[in-house]
């Protein structure tokens, strides 16, 4: 049947083989991008980074429009950002810290937002005192959370790493 379609028609079979081949890359092409987020997203380095990332951009951008004010941009900011919440982890040590720390910079780095000193950040002054408290007082708890959760790793790092030299 295939030969009599080739016989009764005037174009060649290079075309038909080539969109054949063209539909096959295409579904690998894509079948390889899915393994690539599949594996990405086993990745526990990259998860770190992510919750880190994630954390940091939405306090920031929360922070932003409370002491500016909304606008379009941060909209669209929170569309993207709620599309990534689900990837946000909290199962390891790791992780929670990857998040406190992501917290405590973000809001710090509202400061620098506001005081425009991106460009020499050492010498950013805001300002307007209520928010320099605001920042302030946010910040300080979120520190002590993520001190807590370092020395908490820590110890039981420094744990298992005494419990297998005494093992062997």
């Amino acid at each position: 049947m295939a030969s009599e379609k080739l016989v009764t028609s005037n174009t060649s079979p290079e075309p038909i083989i080539m969109k054949e081949k063209l539909q096959n890359n295409e579904l690998k092409q894509t079948f390889n991008i899915k393994e690539f987020l599949v594996v990405l997203n086993e990745n526990k380095k990259f998860n770190i980074i992510l919750n880190f990332l994630i954390t940091a951009i939405l306090i920031h951008e929360i922070l932003i429009c409370l002491f500016i004010g909304f606008s379009v941009k941060s909209i669209l900011i929170f569309i993207f950002l709620i599309l990534l919440l689900p990837q946000i982890k909290i199962e390891l040590d790791e992780e929670l810290i990857a998040i406190f720390s992501g917290l405590f910079l973000g809001i710090r780095a509202v400061g620098l937002t506001i005081s425009e000193g991106w460009l020499s950040p050492l010498s950013t002054e805001i300002s307007d005192p209520l928010i320099r408290n605001w920042i302030m007082f946010l910040s300080a708890p979120v520190l002590g959370i993520l001190l807590f959760f370092l020395l908490r790793y820590s110890i039981e790092l420094f744990n298992h790493v005494s419990e297998r030299e005494n093992k062997v």
